[in-house]
């Protein structure tokens, strides 16, 4: 499916104004590069993969924008101050679904050749995105049952009906919508920092993707009677709580007996169809959340 709007924004202050507008030559989908670890064997062709689910390095984003009379100056002093600020956000929105990743300025040089000091002045600047991946403003909670199933849906091959079916808002607690095309805002890219809440009494967990086999798994033993169990997947904590809202960290760790597989540490990847699924191992009865951000190439 064609877009038909993107554009910028750094620390929430568009790039975009009426004297100053990003160009054609900017970065649309940043080139992908994998650290592979392989072996090689003496006397035999090629190597031998390590096996392990692909890991990414950071990527580049650059942005091509030019200012213009008649206020070059003051777009061109406004540029090279957002761009040189620091804690930098990148926003990308792209038909109406705003997409953030942190982001370092590299380098910022004006094009010499093609500037005109009274008229307009391109600029290129360059930034790394230490965190690979674009990323949803706000994160989603989704409840499955406690074996696992389908965390959000993609899409990305059109189904045998002929049309995609997405929710029109939060996955399971919002109208489901029909499409002929592919509805952008569904996400691409692998998923490495969900949390899951697991009720009490649930023990012997395991939370594994279907796609690369990586995943987490707690064998603890609870220290208090605390109702909510909740294991971090991106920082490899886990903690207890009273409250079913306490995402960001809870009254009592609970980290020990928190590993992951060796298959790697969990990645949920999206499969052939678009969709992210992942499956729950665990002893106890109920329903297990997860929370997340989407993700974006």
């Amino acid at each position: 499916m064609a877009f038909s709007t993107c554009f910028y924004k750094l620390n929430n202050v568009p790039l975009d104004s009426e004297n100053c507008i990003v160009t054609v030559g900017s970065t649309l989908l940043s080139a992908i590069s994998v650290d592979r670890t392989v072996s090689t064997v003496p006397q035999r062709h090629g190597s031998i993969p390590s096996g392990m689910t692909p890991r990414f390095s950071e990527r580049q984003l650059s942005l091509q924008v030019c200012a213009w009379e008649p206020d070059v100056l003051g777009e061109s002093s406004r540029l090279m101050r957002l761009c040189t600020m620091p804690n930098l956000v990148m926003s990308r929105i792209i038909d109406g679904v705003e997409q953030r990743t942190r982001v370092e300025l590299t380098s910022l040089s004006p094009d010499d050749s093609k500037s005109h000091p009274n008229r307009f002045v391109p600029f290129t600047a360059v930034f790394a995105m230490p965190d690979v991946w674009w990323r949803s403003v706000t994160h989603e909670t989704v409840s499955l049952p406690l074996n696992g199933g389908k965390v959000m849906s993609g899409g990305s091959v059109m189904p045998s009906a002929g049309y995609y079916t997405f929710w029109q808002g939060v996955p399971n607690a919002s109208p489901s919508v029909l499409s002929t095309q592919l509805p952008y805002s569904c996400g691409d890219a692998p998923i490495t920092d969900m949390v899951f809440r697991f009720p009490k009494g649930v023990t012997g967990i395991t939370v594994k993707d279907t796609v690369s086999g990586t995943g987490i798994t707690w064998s603890g033993t609870r220290v208090d009677a605390r109702p909510y169990l909740y294991l971090d997947a991106g920082s490899l904590t886990a903690w207890s709580s009273d409250s079913d809202s306490a995402w960001s960290g809870g009254s009592q760790n609970e980290t020990v007996g928190l590993d992951y597989l060796p298959s790697g540490r969990l990645q949920i990847n999206p499969d052939v169809s678009g969709d992210y699924r992942i499956a729950v191992k665990a002893t106890g009865s109920g329903n297990v959340a997860c929370r997340f951000k989407r993700s974006w190439w």
